[in-house]
C-alpha cells in the first residue's frame, strides 16, 4: 500500500466509524466468534482512520486490535474503570491521525467519579473523546467522541447529551468535533 493511500484511505477524507460491539456472548446469535470474522472483514474493507466501540468486554478490543493491523492503536477504560467491565474504547490508525489529548467522563451529575450514575441509569455510561492532529490535511486538529446512552431512561439520556454537548463546548474551538 503507497503511504498516500495510507493517510488518505480510499477517497482522502477522514473516515471515522462507531461499533456497538455487543458484549461477547458465547452463544447464538450473538456468540463473539459468529460475529468477529464479520467485523474483522468490515474493518479491514473500511479502514477508519478513527473507531469508536461501545459494549465490549476486555478482550474484545484486544481482538480489534490484532485484526484492524499494528498500525492501529487505542486508549479505554471500562464503565466501572478498571479492566473486567464493559469497555469503551477509540482507536485510530497511526497513520493519519496523532493523538494530542483525550479523556474519559461518565455520564452523572458527578462526570470525574468513575463507574458513577445519578440520573437513573440502568448501567453506568461514560464518554470518551480524544483530539487528534491530521497529518494529511494540513495538521488540522480534530476531536472524536465516543460514547453509548442509557438504553432504559429518558432522564438520562437527555442529561446524559445535555453533558457531552457542554464539554465539547468547552473544548478549543480550533479542534472540529
Amino acid at each position: 500500500m503507497t503511504e498516500q493511500r495510507r493517510l488518505t484511505g480510499r477517497d482522502g477524507r477522514l473516515h471515522v466509524m462507531t461499533f456497538n460491539l455487543r458484549y461477547a456472548s458465547d452463544s447464538s446469535p450473538n456468540s463473539w466468534a459468529d460475529r468477529r470474522p464479520v467485523m474483522r472483514a468490515l474493518l479491514r474493507e473500511e479502514r477508519p482512520h478513527s473507531l469508536g466501540t461501545q459494549e465490549g468486554l476486555c478482550h474484545q478490543p484486544q481482538d480489534i486490535h490484532a485484526d484492524v493491523g499494528e498500525h492501529y492503536a487505542w486508549i479505554g477504560t471500562s464503565r466501572a474503570g478498571g479492566s473486567r467491565d464493559e469497555f469503551a474504547a477509540l482507536f485510530y490508525d497511526t497513520w493519519r491521525p496523532r493523538p494530542i489529548a483525550y479523556d474519559h467522563f461518565w455520564l452523572s451529575d458527578t462526570p470525574e467519579l468513575i463507574g458513577s450514575t445519578t440520573w437513573g441509569n440502568s448501567v453506568v455510561r461514560m464518554a470518551r473523546w480524544m483530539r487528534f492532529v491530521d497529518l494529511s490535511d494540513g495538521g488540522k486538529e480534530f476531536c472524536v467522541l465516543d460514547t453509548h446512552l442509557d438504553h432504559h431512561v429518558q432522564v438520562a439520556r437527555v442529561k446524559s447529551v445535555e453533558l457531552i454537548a457542554s464539554r465539547i463546548a468547552a473544548l478549543d474551538t480550533s479542534c472540529r468535533c
